[in-house]
């Protein structure tokens, strides 16, 4: 769609583009400032420095000849996947690509660099890129050649600034509602580790319950307060499964036009948090017939259990119904209203995460099984004290979920925000037009 005083260029004209190496940089155990960017470091718009593998300063150097990755430069993953887009931020580390990954460095007489990555999230782009499915050998693949010729639309630098704010302002509320979360996950760790680890929890009389002199005894997983006991994930458990992907077949057969979330392990991340913005669905008649076994319910807790093993998420209540993957296993719990926080967090203790991880099995793609949850010993409190917990915790977890829950609304309206802009359908100075095509909550 035309629009006045947007101009058409190549993307080649507005960008430069450079390559990657094509060879794997050998990596380090110690952990350097120099970090090597990985396809899995760019997902939904985002860079993740943090969870990025350190070289040497002599591979840094040796790696970055074709040159230095600077703040404002666009990430493109050019295959597997393909299409995912980041711009590099200040960031702490010296960063520099890794393989299947491409540098787009603005010409900021035409583009700003944050127009040039809001513009390669669009629909226009995006659709462009897929345009490429199946051009490799092995898999899909962006050539550069290709990439220079796809068309760009571009207003000039102060309607560029203008929509950039717009979004940019929505990108970092859901940045700030991240950093709570995660400050807020990071509490109740600590207060984990305190109670149950540490055995500093508060006893009858208010004071920390071993600094006093409360028993303790030995149990197979060392010292444990006395009256507390030993038991399996599983005797918690009503249920621990894991989902199914659906064939070719069941899509082909599959009819109504009703879809259900069909969560994978790559949207969940790290910190548990889920995209729902950007859930597969899959037709309501496979996910009540075929994945029958794994549609989720309230409170249900996730664990990926392949590929990227051991990130941990939990079904809210407004996320009832869904479904997911066989890379996702579920724990439903006999007493989901007392046991729910404590297993939850549980399963996030670097305890809990080294002995999965100490028990992967090497496949086609590393596992965990299922049986491996069921039998995970863990020293589980009296009521009393889990009532405590409890008294603490379920109002930070629902706080959690409000602002997860608002990150994924402000999400939504922006993806819808950033498509109708950069499509030409509506104009920011337009005000009754935005509030037509954009959902507000």
């Amino acid at each position: 769609m035309e629009s006045k005083g947007w101009k058409k260029y190549a993307l080649g004209d507005v960008c430069s583009v450079t390559d990657c190496q094509h060879k794997t940089a050998p990596i380090v155990k110690e952990e350097t400032q120099y970090r090597m960017l990985r396809t899995t470091n760019i997902r939904n718009g985002k860079i993740d420095a943090v969870n990025t593998r350190s070289v040497s300063q002599e591979t840094y150097l040796k790696w970055s000849i074709r040159g230095f990755l600077e703040e404002g430069d666009v990430i493109l993953t050019r295959e597997a996947p393909m299409g995912e887009v980041g711009i590099i931020r200040k960031e702490k580390y010296n960063l520099f690509l890794g393989q299947r990954l491409l540098q787009l460095k603005a010409n900021k007489n035409l583009i700003t660099p944050e127009f040039l990555f809001y513009s390669l999230q669009g629909r226009e782009l995006q659709h462009q890129i897929r345009m490429n499915e199946g051009t490799g050998s092995v898999v899909s693949n962006i050539r550069i050649p290709i990439l220079k010729k796809m068309e760009i639309y571009v207003p000039d630098l102060n309607e560029q600034k203008r929509i950039v704010d717009t979004l940019k302002a929505m990108d970092e509320k859901i940045v700030l509602n991240e950093l709570v979360i995660a400050n807020l996950e990071k509490l109740i760790q600590t207060l984990f580790k305190r109670w149950f680890v540490d055995f500093e929890f508060p006893n009858e009389y208010g004071k920390l319950y071993k600094s006093s002199g409360g028993k303790l005894e030995e149990s197979e997983l060392g010292l444990k307060p006395s009256e507390w006991k030993v038991i399996e994930i599983g005797d918690l458990a009503l249920q621990i499964s894991k989902g199914t992907t659906p064939t070719k077949k069941d899509f082909d057969s599959a009819t109504g036009a009703k879809k259900i979330d069909f969560l994978k392990v790559k949207d969940i991340n790290d910190d548990g948090l889920i995209n729902f913005n950007s859930v597969e669905k899959i037709p309501e008649v496979i996910h009540e017939k075929k994945l029958k076994r794994s549609i989720l319910l309230e409170k249900d807790i996730l664990l990926s259990i392949a590929g990227t093993i051991g990130r941990v998420s939990y079904i809210s209540k407004i996320r009832n119904g869904i479904n997911i993957n066989q890379a996702l296993a579920f724990i439903r719990l006999h007493d989901s209203e007392n046991h729910f926080a404590f297993i939850y967090t549980y399963l996030k203790t670097k305890k809990f995460q080294n002995e999965i991880n100490s028990k992967i099995v090497q496949g086609v793609q590393a596992n965990i099984s299922l049986s491996v949850i069921k039998k995970s010993l863990v020293v589980f409190p009296n009521i009393e004290v889990l009532n405590q917990y409890n008294e603490i915790i379920i109002p930070i977890l629902k706080q959690i979920e409000i602002l997860k829950e608002e990150n994924i609304s402000t999400g939504s309206i922006r993806n819808v925000l950033m498509s109708k802009l950069l499509s030409r359908e509506i104009e920011l100075s337009n005000e009754s037009e935005v509030q037509a095509h954009v959902p507000i909550p």
